[in-house]
């Protein structure tokens, strides 16, 4: 369930090289908060209204760059990728966790991220 979402990319391809850029963004993803009763004697989690909140919006660039190499049997594709290009912190999901009661009882809520940039390297062999 995103209610908008927008996806665009961008390629550039020559017999040698290749390049892709890639973008998206989209609305956040919906959570169901979550507070807690702590009038018995056990803490309770309870759920609010399903699917009620939404983590924030998710903006990414992708960006990929290949060389090709024609090889005597067959070719050889060798590229580096990069996700998350500009290394935005985008929100995925919550994180939830009962306090004790030396450090003030209650629920903690921690909203955490996708991952950072990612870069990664690899290659393609064809024969």
């Amino acid at each position: 369930d995103q209610t908008h979402a927008l996806s665009a990319g961008l390629n550039w391809d020559t017999p040698t090289w290749n390049v892709g850029l890639g973008l998206i963004a989209r609305s956040g993803w919906p959570t169901t908060p979550v507070t807690l009763d702590a009038s018995g004697p056990v803490p309770v989690a309870v759920p609010g209204g399903r699917n009620s909140g939404r983590v924030g919006y998710y903006r990414s660039a992708d960006l990929r760059l290949t060389r090709k190499f024609e090889l005597e049997r067959g070719s050889l594709d060798v590229f580096i990728e990069i996700n998350n290009l500009l290394g935005r912190e985008n929100p995925c999901c919550l994180e939830y966790e009962i306090l004790e009661e030396d450090e003030g009882g209650g629920l903690e809520l921690q909203m955490l991220d996708y991952f950072p940039r990612i870069p990664s390297i690899g290659f393609i062999w064809r024969f």
